[in-house]
């Protein structure tokens, strides 16, 4: 009997199980949100104990909601990445809150890092540039400042994982503590060649290997693990997933989710290249002896901006206010930018000492001006990073997450990128990624190239034939770039 294909997709802002059959049609559904805890400016917390119960609910909702047994479902595991948990391993209770992929309490390390020459170092064998971003700071920040851990950790009790290993070992009766190649590629601990923690980094943060979960393949064969009667056949990052999900197989092709923030990852093979340009290496996925790479370039505020918009400064009424006030506008001249670096830039500029702001308003600025540089923000970010990976050397975009579902802005990224996008059908991609994943590994495809004959396209967006007036309009971003780095090295908080 054909299996059903679920996932456990457990995000910044919430956590969604989804049954999917072979074909990618929705089955059920489950999603709960939880709750963002911010002490501080910059920081950002979750509770452990709170996700994994959502976790849980999610999953028993979404197989009572399908009717389906659960010896009939294979399960793959994704997770929103860099977030950090420490746990006790005899008690299993966290030591302190997660510390989210967002929070950016950590860069006098990155100061400290480059300041001292590690680095290059760092760049070379994890293939990511030091930045608060990544898990390595949050474990030694806790190490750091929290005097429980440090007597704990003397004695060998503690444990550190990003979310995918919290998850699995609070599902598992064994208690299993294990990452993939994906998600430990994340930690900026793993070397990309060896796909091990790397004994020279973890010295310089002064963290012990044995506190860190044993590294595994992200599509598992027979070696599975079992939540019940539930074998779970996959363990991989979430934007790994929605490359996967976006059928992503080829060298070239390039995918970008559009979330809380976004991000793009282009297959670069089997080979582990670094590029000097600004985005990051990393794991794409692993799969028997090999291990499949990605370019991947990040920004930590995208569709959020919306959310912003409306609770923050109230400028809107409504999401469907913003899309009516993006369509109506789209092609009109632009005079205003917004730099969306609420806690620095990531990819490519790597630079926490920016801050957010707006350049070139007038007497004459309206409101639908400042919305459109929201919008306009949102493409110019995808553009830097579709700019390194060099247009030639991409075979096609497969465009996904919420934001898609509104088409003057998939129309408006079009433009400003110059270059064909395709949006996908499947508007979950990183659940459907996983899911796709667990189903190879158990032997519900026969291969990867099985898995390409699934019919994802829903629509294409073409390029403006005005690119003179898009890239006139994308070089005034970059003057606005440059003009909100170094605000952290002015003295301002």
């Amino acid at each position: 009997m054909s299996k059903y294909l679920a996932a456990i997709d457990q995000g910044t802002s919430g956590t969604r199980c989804i049954i999917f059959d072979k074909k990618g049609r929705i089955i059920s559904s489950s999603y709960i949100k939880h709750r963002q805890i911010t002490p501080h400016p910059g920081w950002v917390e979750q509770d452990p104990l709170e996700i994994i119960r959502n976790v849980k609910f999610v999953l028993k909702d979404a197989i009572r909601k399908s009717k389906v047994k659960e010896k009939d479902i294979v399960l793959g595991v994704t997770n929103q990445r860099e977030t950090i948990v420490g746990w006790d391993k005899n008690s299993g209770k966290p030591v302190y809150n997660a510390i989210v992929w967002q929070d950016s309490r950590t860069y006098k390390t990155i100061e400290y890092l480059r300041d001292n020459g590690f680095d290059d170092e760092i760049w070379k064998k994890t293939g990511l540039h030091p930045s608060t971003y990544f898990s390595a700071t949050k474990i030694k920040w806790l190490i750091d400042n929290t005097d429980r851990i440090k007597d704990k950790l003397s004695r060998g009790d503690i444990l550190f994982g990003n979310m995918d290993t919290w998850i699995i070992w609070n599902l598992t009766n064994e208690h299993k503590f294990i990452t993939d190649t994906t998600n430990a590629s994340r930690t900026m601990l793993m070397n990309l060649k060896k796909l091990d923690w790397d004994d020279d980094i973890l010295e310089i943060f002064n963290i012990p290997r044995d506190s860190l979960p044993l590294i595994s393949k992200s599509i598992r064969f027979d070696d599975e693990i079992k939540f019940d009667d539930i074998e779970v056949h996959s363990e991989i990052g979430d934007q790994q997933a929605s490359l996967l999900g976006s059928l992503g197989f080829d060298v070239g092709d390039l995918e970008v989710t559009y979330g809380t923030g976004s991000f793009l990852l282009q297959n670069i093979g089997v080979k582990p290249r670094l590029n000097r340009k600004g985005l990051i290496t990393t794991c794409a996925y692993s799969i028997g002896k090999s291990c499949v790479y990605a370019y991947e370039g990040s920004n930590a505020i995208s569709g959020q901006l919306l959310a912003w918009l409306h609770d923050n400064i109230n400028l809107i009424s409504s999401f469907d206010e913003a899309e009516e006030i993006l369509k109506k506008n789209l092609n009109k001249d632009r005079s205003v930018y917004f730099v969306p670096a609420f806690s620095g830039l990531f990819a490519p500029y790597w630079d926490q000492s920016a801050r957010g702001m707006i350049i070139g308003l007038t007497e004459n600025t309206k409101k639908d001006d400042i919305l459109l540089s929201v919008f306009d923000a949102m493409c110019y970010q995808i553009r830097d990073i579709v700019e390194l990976m060099g247009p030639r050397d991409i075979n096609k975009i497969i465009v996904g997450g919420g934001p898609t579902e509104n088409s003057s802005l998939m129309q408006l990224q079009a433009n400003i990128l110059g270059i064909k996008i395709i949006k996908s059908r499947i508007k979950e991609m990183t659940a459907f990624g996983a899911a796709i994943a667990a189903g190879l590994g158990a032997g519900e495809f026969n291969s990867i190239d099985e898995l390409k004959r699934i019919n994802i396209a829903d629509k294409e967006f073409l390029p403006s034939s005005d690119k003179n007036k898009w890239n006139a309009n994308y070089r005034n971003w970059l003057k606005a770039i440059e003009k909100s780095r170094g605000w952290i090295g002015l003295g301002n908080n």
